[in-house]
């Protein structure tokens, strides 16, 4: 017979496991966390500076190992398809809408036409399956989650506070919120920062490649590590 004692201390072993277990998942997931990851973006939206601008900026990043997403629309991918094969080397491209108007005027069927000629125009020219998005202007309406999940796009960057990500077979979303936009490139807000927290920072292509330079440059003065959209989806989801 097992005596009073080691019973005892059995039970206390149980229960030990049995807590180590309920809390491990919260451990892997804080352990999961990259930290200082920030999301540096690339928007085409019109023929300003192209096809220059690609060029420039491409070799500028791939010299430098920089990731980044470039969001462009589906008629600047047909336009320009060597900007797309230029720029999707090292970096991961994703789409918008085939023109740059707000898709919120349209009913259902017009936005779906929009998003998935602009997500077409984009995988052929660069011949991948793009499965990120980015709305024009950043404006979308209730309709998005349905819109996305049918085109099987696993993440849309449509605000500067926070992004979608549609998991567990494009059934949920999860919302993860950045501090602030650095639309304006300042390096301040690098700094002095929740470092688990991502960063977004938004380029255009009428912003001039010497001030993204100048941008990347100076965000070396702080931890960071550059992501793409796919990456950061990847370092959230547990």
């Amino acid at each position: 017979m097992i005596s009073p004692k080691i019973t005892g201390a059995i039970i206390t072993v149980f229960i030990i496991v049995i807590g180590v277990v309920l809390i491990y998942p919260a451990l892997r997931l804080d352990s999961h966390v990259v930290q200082n990851q920030v999301l540096l973006t690339f928007n085409i939206v019109n023929s300003t500076n192209l096809p220059t601008w690609c060029n420039d900026l491409s070799k500028f990043l791939q010299d430098n190992s920089i990731h980044s997403t470039i969001f462009i629309t589906g008629i600047m991918a047909d336009t320009y398809p060597n900007c797309v094969a230029s720029l999707g080397k090292n970096n991961e491209i994703g789409s918008m809408t085939y023109t740059y108007d707000t898709i919120t005027n349209l009913n259902y069927t017009g936005q779906l036409k929009q998003i998935q000629q602009g997500k077409a125009a984009v995988d052929k020219q660069s011949k991948l399956n793009s499965t990120v998005f980015r709305a024009p202007h950043g404006i979308v309406d209730d309709k998005i989650f349905s819109l996305l999940t049918h085109l099987h796009i696993l993440g849309d960057f449509n605000y500067n506070d926070h992004y979608n990500i549609y998991t567990n077979g494009l059934s949920g979303k999860i919302f993860y919120k950045y501090p602030s936009s650095l639309g304006n490139t300042s390096d301040s807000k690098l700094s002095g920062r929740d470092p688990k927290i991502p960063m977004l920072v938004n380029f255009y292509n009428y912003d001039s490649v010497n001030k993204i330079k100048e941008f990347i440059n100076s965000a070396s003065k702080n931890p960071h590590q550059f992501v793409t959209a796919s990456e950061l989806i990847r370092n959230t989801v547990p």
